[in-house]
């Protein structure tokens, strides 16, 4: 009898789900993997384009103008049933004016380098985009979500139109205001299983979700699917935002499941209970104690993680002014360069009109008083501007 009872108080704390992590599609901080030249890599991933990995988080575009971020999972989908959970963060510092967005992908193949939210307009798969600028010229068709399908022949930005699946969200994250932190957080959520896809977001983290779109048939084969690659990316272009990726967990789903569990359902432990007797107090005062060892971590990990996020901004701006000056200091030289080459084709040209000048004085007054004078001003003319000419040289190799 005491079994039974143990074994259904199991059975009623145990997770609702039955899903398989596969951790070859999936990714999670801290990223302590570096490769042979000392660059942090995530594994099971390659990243390329403007994207890097920190240790808490992988940036896939900087708040900066015109950059595009690429990270693609190196392993073949081979389930034609699963559930993808993404932990990510869209901020910067503008308060009206950003963009663009980031997008998750399953291809036929990695797809190259592009200009439609990172990847090519005729992509051969499935994009879920999280579209955070608002083009006034397409307000009308605007969505800050959207799911979308495609052949690889066609351009997928000739389609864009208000009957696509998605839904408007406010995920964009505000870096200027007090209460940022690198807490803040947001959660997509795709499921795929018979032909049925099914996109959630929750917008600020909270666990509080909302269907963004279903479609109960889309437009590719059963099993098309297995064979296919997982891949993130985000741009930017005349506005920009930090588009960072901090998790993912793909499962694949048995036949009784219907999503992925969210990470709150997969981190739940369990508070110690009160002791039933004296015998119980050195138990419960260990588990207080590693309950409190525990929340002290994660305050240093939080402290970590905004100390990170903080650097790497200022790393990003120190290499953005040291750019700057870079084309400054090279305009600077292309200037006097120019300067120097138009000083010295005026001076030339008056060297050879004084020495015409000298020439043709010279045979008017020969034999005269005036010729020996006129010869040596000659040369003194001469003379000053192959000094000159030195000294310049000398000035541009910092000698003097």
């Amino acid at each position: 009898h005491e079994m039974r009872v143990v074994c259904a108080l199991l059975l009623c704390v145990a997770p609702a789900f039955a899903a398989t992590y596969l951790e070859q599609h999936s990714f999670k901080n801290p990223f302590q993997e570096f490769d042979a030249f000392g660059k942090r890599v995530v594994p099971y991933w390659e990243l390329s384009g403007h994207a890097f990995a920190n240790k808490h988080f992988v940036r896939l575009t900087p708040d900066r103008q015109s950059k595009r971020g690429l990270m693609w999972n190196n392993q073949p989908i081979r389930t034609d049933a699963w559930s993808i959970v993404l932990e990510f963060r869209i901020s910067g510092q503008g308060r009206t004016l950003f963009g663009d967005g980031l997008a998750l992908w399953l291809l036929r193949g990695r797809n190259r380098e592009g200009q439609f939210f990172g990847v090519t307009e005729n992509f051969d798969g499935m994009g879920i985009v999280l579209d955070t600028f608002k083009n006034e010229e397409l307000s009308h068709v605007h969505k800050d979500v959207l799911l979308l399908f495609n052949d690889g022949t066609a351009d997928v930005t000739t389609r864009l139109d208000a009957t696509l699946p998605g839904c408007l969200a406010n995920y964009r994250y505000h870096e200027g205001r007090d209460d940022f932190s690198v807490s803040n957080v947001s959660l997509l959520k795709i499921t795929y299983a018979k032909g049925r896809v099914v996109v959630k977001i929750d917008e600020a983290g909270s666990g509080s979700w909302k269907t963004c779109a279903i479609t109960e048939s889309i437009p590719l084969p059963d099993d098309w699917f297995k064979g296919a690659y997982l891949g993130l990316s985000a741009s930017t272009g005349q506005l920009a935002d930090n588009h960072d990726v901090l998790r993912m967990a793909f499962y694949e789903l048995g036949p009784d499941d219907e999503e992925a569990p969210n990470f709150a359902e997969t981190e739940r432990t369990e508070e110690p209970s009160p002791p039933e007797k004296a015998s119980d107090l050195p138990s419960l005062i260990e588990s207080f104690t590693k309950k409190h060892i525990s929340s002290v971590q994660k305050e240093m990990e939080l402290m970590q993680a905004t100390l990170e996020h903080q650097l790497t901004a200022v790393d990003d701006h120190s290499k953005t002014t040291i750019a700057k000056l870079q084309k400054q200091e090279d305009e600077s030289k292309r200037r006097i360069a120019e300067l120097e080459d138009r000083v010295n084709r005026i001076v030339d040209a008056r060297l050879q009109a004084l020495e015409s000048a000298l020439g043709q004085k010279i045979e008017a007054e020969t034999g005269s008083w005036m010729m020996p004078f006129l010869m040596f001003a000659g040369v003194v003319a001469v003379a000053f501007v192959l000094a000159y000419r030195k000294y310049r040289y000398l000035i541009k190799q910092h000698l003097l």
